[in-house]
């Protein structure tokens, strides 16, 4: 054999396992792209059964679920019509209380005689592990409701930032998301927050719209409720968020004609009789997590002895954070969501 055929044969070789390699790679793309249609099939006869099959409360859930997401709102008029998507809303509307908030309610004991023990012997903080048949989550119980106040993620709202950025900006002990921010197509950056941001006093942003306040007076006294600039300035709010729907006043909850209400991820607030806040978070859209419904976070706000409540943002934006780390879950693999303020938690360094 000469040495002159010895690189046709080399390239040749080469050449011949640039083919497999080639071969191999657009072998399993192909196999690939087969599974996934098979999937993308299977989801779209689901999805065709559920919501056109026999079972109502099955159809209202998921569309109400659906709904409630910021990027998949569309789906449920490729199955229903746009009427019988509207009855379902109508349905499941939360029909709020209409009275104020009476603040007599609330009657906030002596920090003096509460000490370091808390309000009735209870924490400080105490944080419980709530768990339902399709959720599970956490609440925080703060005893003193003057160190929960609202922190913003920077001075001007050009993009949010992650609720531990925030928690750690204030030295906060930990925190909660508060409200809802501008999110056409599940793409917002958490910038132009969705109605009143007060925070320490200050007005950080105003667009009221049709969105629920729940807010600190100088008191510690927790408002829920739809209200006017002019009530709010009456009020003098030192911190405030908004979201809704109201889910508690006076006692008085909230009525949903629906019981198929969408299933979430969920954040609310709420106070009890001795002035002690209550955050809670649940977990939504997990294999072990399906999600919350209004309904479910009233049960629980009751069950803790609310006596005003508030439902904050959901979805992939519900987040707490407690003592160094986030301790829920999140709805989305890449973590939870850029907002743009906080509900957070005075840590006993920072008390005045």
């Amino acid at each position: 054999m000469s040495d002159k055929t010895k690189p046709v044969r080399t390239d040749r070789k080469k050449t011949l396992r640039r083919i497999w390699r080639r071969t191999c790679i657009m072998h399993w793309l192909g196999r690939l792209l087969s599974v996934v249609l098979v999937l993308a099939l299977a989801l779209m006869l689901l999805l065709h059964r559920l919501f056109l099959g026999p079972s109502p409360s099955v159809r209202s859930m998921l569309t109400m679920s659906l709904l409630e997401s910021s990027a998949l709102k569309f789906v449920p008029y490729i199955y229903m019509s746009r009427e019988d998507v509207d009855e379902i809303v109508r349905k499941s509307t939360v029909q709020e209380p209409e009275a104020q908030t009476d603040a007599s309610l609330i009657n906030i004991p002596d920090p003096d005689q509460s000490a370091d023990r808390g309000v009735s012997g209870t924490e400080p903080i105490e944080l419980i592990e709530i768990k339902g048949a399709t959720f599970k989550g956490y609440l925080l119980i703060v005893a003193d409701p003057s160190r929960v106040f609202v922190g913003v993620a920077g001075d001007g709202y050009t993009a949010g930032r992650h609720l531990e950025f925030i928690v750690n900006k204030y030295g906060a002990v930990g925190g909660t998301n508060a409200n809802g921010f501008e999110d056409k197509g599940g793409m917002g950056n958490g910038a132009n927050p969705l109605g009143l941001v007060i925070s320490e006093g200050k007005t950080m942003h105003n667009n009221q719209q049709q969105y629920a306040v729940a807010g600190f007076d100088k008191n510690n006294v927790l408002h829920v409720g739809h209200f006017s600039n002019a009530e709010i300035q009456q009020m003098e709010l030192r911190d405030a968020v908004a979201y809704g729907p109201v889910l508690i006043v006076n006692g008085e909850a909230a009525h949903i004609e629906s019981d198929s209400t969408g299933l979430n991820p969920r954040t609310a607030i709420g106070q009890r009789a001795d002035g002690a806040v209550l955050l809670l978070v649940l977990d939504g859209r997990q294999a072990d997590s399906l999600g919350a419904k209004y309904q479910d976070e009233i049960d629980i706000m009751l069950k803790y002895g609310a006596v005003n409540a508030c439902n904050l943002d959901g979805g992939t934006s519900s987040a707490m954070y407690f003592e160094g780390r986030r301790v829920n879950g999140t709805a989305a693999i890449t973590g939870t969501r850029a907002i743009p303020c906080a509900l957070l938690v005075r840590s006993a360094e920072n008390e005045d």
